[in-house]
């Protein structure tokens, strides 16, 4: 419920069967999982990374924020600059950022 809250935060839930469900939180899910995995195959541990603090200050360095965009860019096929706009204006978590990546992939 905490997860189809923030999805669908100021939005009325979609009404949809169990069936249904089960399908956005496994989708959901493998998002999270591959945005996790991208941020950790450029060696940054996800676990420090859950808070926006902390997520601002790996982005603050533009060698890593510019691996982070472009590893974005590749396993998601979300331009750089989107990325970019996303870290100024929110920092953003791991579930921000994967809830950012599944927001641009409806979006196609």
């Amino acid at each position: 419920m905490d997860y189809l809250k923030n999805r669908y935060e100021g939005k009325e839930l979609p009404n949809k069967n169990a069936t249904d469900w089960l399908d956005v939180l496994t989708k959901s899910h493998r998002t999270y999982t591959q945005v996790k995995d991208a941020f950790e195959d450029l060696g940054i541990d996800s676990k420090k990374i859950l808070n926006v603090e902390n997520a601002s200050k790996v982005l603050a360095n533009p060698m890593v924020a510019e691996s982070v965009y472009k590893k974005i860019e590749q396993e998601f096929g979300i331009p750089k600059s989107y990325s970019e706009d996303f870290a100024k204006k929110n920092g953003g978590n791991l579930e921000e950022w994967a809830k950012f990546v599944e927001e641009k992939i409806e979006n196609k």
